[in-house]
């Protein structure tokens, strides 16, 4: 199987620029309880070695379906409707999820999901996109999910090639962005909606009753909207660059969490890092 992906670097083109928001402690003094984001490209050939997450069944998982990683794809196989969540040792809260996929094998199934929030009991907050159109709300417990934007067009078919969202659920706030690869991602969500209630920090992960669906990446990032603020771009998969590192900040990495192992990494104001280094999470350290 062919892996496709967007031909980042160009902004404005498939890339984004996306908000991440870190503790401004200095070095040691909270992270054992903050994860700050994890990217995830399965190119390592291993879903459930924990670098960066390890992907567990969530609370809705069909039994005898099968996940693995092929070709540097999470390629998962259903018997019913499945989800797949990040095994947190942190729950995340507000995030920012961008994600790449592409359905293989349609069966009986209908839809192809992100979620975050996600509770033990099935609760959560996810947008879906469908062969005909995208949708965003949430489910209470087990009860049946519930709608709350949709927007009707065959123009997002993940059968069709490969799509990008990017979900962003701050608070009550859903926004939902879905793009082909090779198109320019829409300046605006196509989708901003408001849920009646709130949830508590819960797990992000994917989900799909079709029969086989691939997904090339899964990125979170949280949000702390009260913490300093900065961005980066992702440069494929050679480079992440950080940008706008806020005056009497340090940035730094780590291969690993909990028990960090942080890093200076030199340069400010805007900084290139190479994916093919040892760092996996990164943070802002007050100098």
């Amino acid at each position: 199987m062919m892996k496709h992906r967007p031909p980042f670097g160009r902004r404005g083109h498939a890339d984004r620029v996306i908000p991440w928001f870190l503790l401004s402690a200095t070095a040691g003094a909270l992270f054992a309880a903050e994860k700050p984001f994890f990217l995830e490209d399965f190119e390592d050939g291993d879903a459930g070695d924990g670098s960066p997450v390890t992907w567990i069944p969530g609370p809705t998982y069909a039994a005898g379906s099968t996940g693995a990683v092929v070709e540097g794809s999470y390629v998962l196989t259903t018997t019913g409707a499945c989800g797949v969540e990040a095994d947190e040792s942190a729950s995340i809260g507000d995030v920012s999820i961008s994600a790449s996929a592409r359905g293989l094998s349609v069966g009986s199934g209908s839809y192809l999901s992100f979620y975050a929030h996600g509770q033990p009991d099935g609760s959560s907050h996810w947008a879906v996109v469908t062969q005909m159109g995208i949708h965003t709300g949430y489910t209470v417990g087990h009860n049946n999910p519930r709608v709350v934007g949709t927007l009707v067009s065959s123009g997002f078919n993940p059968f069709a090639g490969d799509i990008h969202i990017q979900f962003d659920v701050v608070g009550r706030s859903l926004s939902l962005t879905v793009w082909r690869s090779g198109l320019n991602q829409p300046p605006r969500p196509q989708l901003t909606t408001t849920v009646p209630t709130t949830m508590p920090a819960g797990r992000v992960g994917f989900g799909t009753n079709y029969r086989q669906v691939a997904i090339h990446g899964f990125d979170a990032v949280r949000f702390q909207p009260t913490l300093r603020y900065s961005s980066y771009q992702r440069d494929g998969a050679r480079y992440l660059r950080f940008l706008q590192i806020p005056t009497g900040y340090t940035l730094q990495s780590s291969p690993s969490l909990p028990a960090p192992e942080w890093s200076d990494i030199p340069g400010s104001d805007s900084i290139e890092v190479p994916t093919s280094g040892s760092g996996l999470f990164f943070q802002l350290r007050g100098n």
